[in-house]
């Protein structure tokens, strides 16, 4: 990447890479990421590169997640994705987590 200054902004050239790919989000009524995604290409039926949904409880704390590389669905744990107890809105115990 090549960046020159132009304050208070930066010009910046990027090098394209050799194959395109294509990128697409989808966001809920507050405007919260749902869904983000890279295919190879940008037709409607290219192969998917990843993807990772997500959903959102009352307090915008993430209840779901999924993420996918191609099309196999990654395991996820405590570390990547802890629960929260919706009632202190807080991470639940013995996730790795704690609280001073």
């Amino acid at each position: 990447m090549v960046c020159k200054a132009l304050l208070p902004f930066a010009e910046c050239q990027v090098p394209q890479p050799s194959t395109k790919t294509g990128s697409k989000h989808s966001t809920d009524s507050l405007y919260r990421i749902t869904e983000a995604r890279e295919t190879n290409g940008t037709a409607t039926n290219a192969s998917q590169n990843w993807k990772e949904t997500f959903s959102y409880d009352r307090f915008g704390n993430r209840t779901t997640f999924t993420k996918f590389t191609g099309t196999t669905q990654l395991a996820l744990d405590n570390k990547t994705f802890p629960s929260i107890d919706p009632t202190t809105n807080r991470f639940n115990s013995n996730q790795g987590y704690g609280y001073s």
